[in-house]
């Protein structure tokens, strides 16, 4: 039996239960979803988002959503596949240990989201970004039904992306700036699945606010003033710091200038972002399907500010790396609400399959369709992996994420993100322990002073889940 009949038949089969049950609650059989996926953006630039905090009053936020890994590829490749890295296997942005080539090699394009969306009848759509290093010239990959994606317009103009298989350039006229296309084509796709009267899932990546950071045109004057947040970890050092990290040099008053214009220039790209979202928003109440439709918010990973001493970047087990706004409306979501349940990009693939009334084998994450609804589930995860590793081989050239020592080189390690602790496992050997509850902004390393006992839980608690494979890691992430 080919692979789509076959998986089409166990969906339909998984499925009846769950679509009983939501025509019971009233909702719709198969709800449409949006997914607006931004790149880099951390939670300070929000306020410069009003279709965002809109967003926000008319559903719910998340907040404690956070990401398997703060670097680009590896994080998308955990939320298409609802895999932990070291079950995607990707592992960098970059060949041999991950990017797009490794993502394929590693089967996760047949385990993505659109696969089993596809197979329970949604038109599913991807525009802008991928996974680094997708050709322009490659067609789409399984259970895409539309495809405008690239992974190289990070400059906003002249660019390349592959329309369903066939390159097409973008070049320098301000309509060919790339939020703009993505926004366009999201409209156009929503447009042609309400007309075919199908369900659809349509994914919005932008490449902003990622570096280099290029605002469109009619906002690269605004916001000269936004100042930049200066509170918490910002400018200050851990106590006892991992070998990485080391006693670093109070920031200058030339590195606050840097920082403040970052910040930005990160703001005026936003709004862009916040833009298109309203635009499909109303595009959804203009062809009658808004109240039928989730929409949702979010970035793949967060971002570093000055915190810590550290110019601008990602890629560590801290806070406003690893955790990322999540923000969602849609059937049966209370408006106005949130919840601080630990979830994760993980948990959004199995949600999307949940609400097409369909499942996949596999996943490392849980659906948050409940939870969503204002109910949290019996016995929720109480911990989340986070892995991050370092690719020796990489070129500094092929990779636009790569980071000097000011900006942070972690290297690889593994942490557990638990309700109130962060525990983390340097490959060097550091350890790291914060005790969230008296140590929000994590600047008091007390790995040094933890009990052999105390050690010995915490390393049992990372080995299990850092080995863990699908149901087992539902097992593995409600440690006592």
């Amino acid at each position: 039996m080919p692979f789509v009949t076959a998986l089409a038949l166990a969906a339909a089969l998984a499925g009846c239960g769950a679509q009983a049950a939501e025509r019971e609650a009233g909702g719709p059989r198969q709800p449409n979803i949006v997914l607006v996926l931004a790149d880099d953006l951390d939670w300070t630039l929000l306020r410069f988002m009003p279709e965002v905090r809109r967003l926000q009053r008319d559903g719910a936020t998340l907040e404690r959503f956070y990401v398997a890994d703060s670097l680009c590829c590896t994080s998308r490749a955990s939320m298409f596949a609802g895999q932990y890295p070291h079950n995607t296997h990707v592992r960098s942005n970059v060949p041999p240990t991950g990017g797009f080539a490794g993502f394929r090699e590693h089967g996760g394009a047949r385990r993505s989201f659109a696969v089993g969306l596809s197979a329970a009848g949604y038109r599913t759509g991807l525009f802008g970004k991928y996974l680094n290093g997708y050709p322009a010239a490659f067609p789409a990959d399984p259970g895409w039904s539309d495809w405008l994606a690239g992974s190289d317009a990070y400059h906003g103009y002249d660019y390349d992306f592959s329309d369903n298989g066939t390159p097409v350039h973008f070049g320098a006229a301000p309509e060919d700036y790339a939020t703009d296309v993505i926004a366009r084509a999201g409209d156009r796709f929503v447009r042609d699945s309400v007309a075919a009267g199908a369900p659809f899932m349509v994914q919005l990546s932008t490449f902003t606010p990622h570096l280099p950071t290029v605002p469109a045109p009619r906002h690269a004057q605004l916001l000269g003033r936004a100042r930049l947040p200066v509170g918490g970890a910002f400018g200050r050092r851990i106590s006892d710091p991992p070998r990485w990290l080391g006693a670093r040099h109070a920031l200058s008053l030339r590195d606050l200038a840097r920082l403040r214009e970052r910040f930005r220039q990160r703001a005026r790209s936003v709004l862009a972002i916040d833009e298109m979202l309203g635009r499909i928003r109303a595009t959804l109440a203009e062809l009658g399907v808004a109240e039928d439709t989730y929409v949702a918010f979010t970035s793949d990973n967060g971002y570093h500010l000055g915190h810590y001493r550290l110019m601008q970047g990602k890629r560590t087990a801290y806070e406003p790396d690893i955790r990322v706004p999540f923000v969602i409306a849609g059937p049966g979501v209370p408006a106005g609400s949130s919840s601080a349940a630990l979830a994760a990009n993980i948990d959004l693939a199995p949600t999307f399959l949940d609400w097409a009334g369909t499942a996949m084998a596999g996943h490392d994450g849980r659906s948050l369709a409940r939870l969503l609804r204002g109910r949290e589930p019996r016995r929720w995860r109480r911990a989340l992996l986070i892995e991050h590793h370092e690719n020796r081989r990489e070129r500094a050239a092929d990779d636009p994420d790569t980071q000097g020592r000011r900006s942070g080189k972690p290297g690889s390690y593994e942490a557990v993100r638990s309700e109130d602790h962060l525990y983390v496992e340097h490959h060097d050997g550091s350890r790291e322990f914060y005790d969230l509850r008296a140590d929000p902004y994590e600047l008091a390393n007390l790995a040094g002073s933890m009990s052999p006992r105390a050690r010995e839980r915490w390393h049992t608690r990372l080995a299990r889940l850092r080995a863990c494979t699908g149901h087992v890691c539902r097992r593995a992430d409600r440690f006592r």
